[in-house]
C-alpha cells in the first residue's frame, strides 16, 4: 500500500516529513525543475526565408532489396505557400508539413547524395 508522506522541511538535500515513523522507509521523490534557457520559435511572412539550404539523413533501396544509407543535401530550397501543422498527445508529437520546390543554386548545384559506407566495414 502507498502512502503519502507530508514534507515539513526541504534544507538541501534534506527532508523531514510529518511523520516521524517514516524515518529508514525508502520514499519515492519527485523534483520538479523551472528553465530558464526556453526559446519561443515564431514563423511570420516576414523573417520566413525565401530559400534555405536542406541536409538530412535518408536510405534508398536498391533492385537487389539492399537498404543503403545516404546524405542529402538539397542546395537551395524554396518553400510554397501551403504549411500544415498537427499535434498528438501521443505518438508523434508534432509535426510540421512544409512543401518546397528544388532550384539550382548560383552554382548549377541542385542536390548530392552521398552513399555511406557501412557501419560494419573500416574505413580507409
Amino acid at each position: 500500500m502507498e502512502t503519502k508522506l507530508e514534507v515539513t522541511t526541504v534544507s538541501g538535500q534534506d527532508i523531514t516529513l510529518k511523520d516521524s515513523k517514516a524515518e529508514g522507509t525508502e520514499v519515492v521523490v519527485f523534483y520538479l525543475a523551472t528553465r530558464n534557457d526556453v526559446y519561443n520559435i515564431s514563423i511570420r511572412s516576414t523573417d520566413f526565408p525565401k530559400a534555405f539550404t536542406v541536409y538530412g539523413d535518408t536510405y534508398m533501396k536498391t533492385t537487389d532489396e539492399d537498404v543503403l544509407p545516404y546524405l542529402f543535401k538539397a542546395y537551395k530550397v524554396v518553400p510554397q505557400a501551403n504549411m500544415s501543422l498537427s499535434f498528438a498527445s501521443s505518438g508523434d508529437p508534432g509535426t510540421v508539413t512544409l512543401t518546397c520546390d528544388m532550384m539550382v543554386d548560383d552554382d548549377g548545384n541542385m542536390l548530392d547524395l552521398t552513399l555511406l559506407p557501412d557501419e560494419d566495414e573500416p574505413g580507409e
